[in-house]
């Protein structure tokens, strides 16, 4: 069994650059895993409203897209890295053994730069043996038992805890006649719900408002259920409270991560297949022979692959940004909302109950005035968010500005939410696409260049 150190100049370069593929295999092995527990996004941050949970539903579509790439991407890396060190067994007559390097597994699943993916990778993975003409098979237990989880602080999400209800107190008996005026009942009260608030992350108007104004909005909430409407609070205004912007910023960021991860693990593969290629391993230019010729075309689209999965990772950390801007400004169309319109509506509403409370028969132009408030109030919060998402699509990409949901059953549809193929490639090629008699798996065809640089080169 021969080290890497111990073989000869030319082999040591061919089994390298085969342990080095081997090694990236592993890193891929662990990518869909951290990839999951750093970019799953839940789907109350997108909020409750039919325009938002969309999003959560095409953001999973992008996430499990790349798990099969990047098994593809293993199992392409791993299948090159393992014949080329058969290769070089071969070629020296000798078993190779080397111990991985995952050097490349660098990665940035929180956002801030504190972690990678290293500790997904079992290090103690026993080293890679190798005989001539023979690739060793994928470790079974390439995987740690690590689960990156956010630390509390970049976890919170916003939360309304139901408490008991409560009464609101009208002073008489009051009731709700078919012919819509009301009248004396037994009841003398209406149920209020009650929450208690956590913004979680999300310190901004919207919950800034809702901590402040919230027994107003509860009991505007129950007028309106009393009165058959709709019940702004927790019809409307609730669904998107509990949405987190910042959580999905937060996380979708963790793609540019990954995506640094796979583009190391290119930038290595092209710098060490240079060195491969011109340096060692005959590819002939112009004649069309040799098997190093023959690789350029599976080298080649490897790296093609590469760059199209950095590619949709970098498309989903945009695409989760912008997303996340989006339901930002929704929030704030609804605290503008808020602020230009709950004054009149508790005003309207206390009208209300005093009329009620005065004991008069009927309370029919209260009733009219509290309708006509609530309606308003609930128009409001559409036309806030219309207003802030005009705003915003000013300074929006044309691609973002597909994301912008143009009604509240708009439908739309992210790219890269289907899984590529490995591009398909002529291995009967070589680096000159010149016809190619060679197999590129087949030892005897692999040759040294004879002026290849010394021992004393490297």
């Amino acid at each position: 069994m021969t080290q890497l150190g111990g073989l000869k100049v030319e082999t040591r370069q061919l089994a390298g650059f085969g342990r080095d593929r081997m090694s990236d295999a592993i890193v891929c092995d662990v990518l869909p895993q951290a990839l999951v527990d750093a970019a799953d996004i839940p789907a109350q941050a997108f909020g409750q409203l039919p325009e938002t949970v969309k999003y959560h539903a095409e953001w999973q579509k992008l996430l499990h897209a790349r798990t099969p790439e990047f098994v593809t991407l293993r199992d392409q890396l791993w299948g090159q890295g393992g014949a080329l060190m058969g290769i070089a067994a071969a070629y020296q007559h000798t078993d190779i053994e080397a111990a991985y390097d995952i050097s490349a597994s660098r990665g940035n699943l929180d956002g801030k730069g504190g972690n990678d993916i290293t500790p997904y990778v079992n290090t103690k993975l026993p080293p890679i043996s190798c005989r001539p003409g023979a690739a060793p098979a994928f470790p079974p237990h390439s995987r740690s038992n690590f689960h990156f989880t956010y630390p509390a602080g970049q976890a919170g999400l916003p939360s309304l805890k139901r408490l008991p209800d409560s009464r609101i107190e009208t002073g008489t008996d009051i009731g709700q006649h078919p012919n819509g005026w009301l009248t004396p009942d037994s009841k003398g009260s209406v149920s209020m719900p009650r929450y208690q608030t956590n913004k979680g992350l999300e310190d901004d108007q919207l919950s800034s408002l809702v901590d402040d104004n919230l027994p107003d909005l509860l009991k505007a909430d129950a007028i309106a259920q009393s009165l058959g409407l709709t019940p702004p609070m927790t019809g409307r205004i609730m669904k998107l409270y509990l949405s987190s912007p910042t959580v999905i910023k937060t996380r979708s960021a963790a793609c540019d991560g990954i995506a640094n991860v796979v583009e190391d693990i290119n930038s290595s593969f092209a710098l060490s297949y240079r060195g491969l290629r011109d340096e060692w391993w005959t590819h002939t230019p112009g004649t069309g022979t040799g098997s190093a010729g023959a690789y350029y075309n599976v080298a080649s689209a490897t790296q093609t692959y590469m760059s199209d999965i950095v590619t949709s990772l970098r498309y989903m950390s945009a695409q989760g940004k912008a997303i996340s801007e989006i339901i930002e400004a929704m929030r704030n169309g609804y605290g503008d909302a808020i602020i230009g319109n709950l004054t009149s509506l508790t005003e309207a509403i206390t009208a209300y109950l005093k009329a009620i409370s005065s004991g008069v028969g009927s309370a029919g132009s209260p009733e009219t005035i509290v309708k006509g408030a609530l309606d308003s109030f609930v128009s409001a919060l559409s036309t806030g968010v219309q207003h802030r998402l005009k705003s915003l699509a000013e300074g929006f990409g044309a691609e973002a500005k597909t994301l912008l949901p143009k009604s509240r059953y708009d439908g739309y549809r992210l790219e890269h939410s289907e899984s590529k193929p490995f591009p398909s490639k002529t291995v009967d090629r070589n680096h000159d696409h010149k016809p190619n008699d060679y197999s590129w798996k087949t030892p005897k065809d692999w040759r040294p260049h004879t002026n290849h640089p010394s021992e004393s080169d490297y």
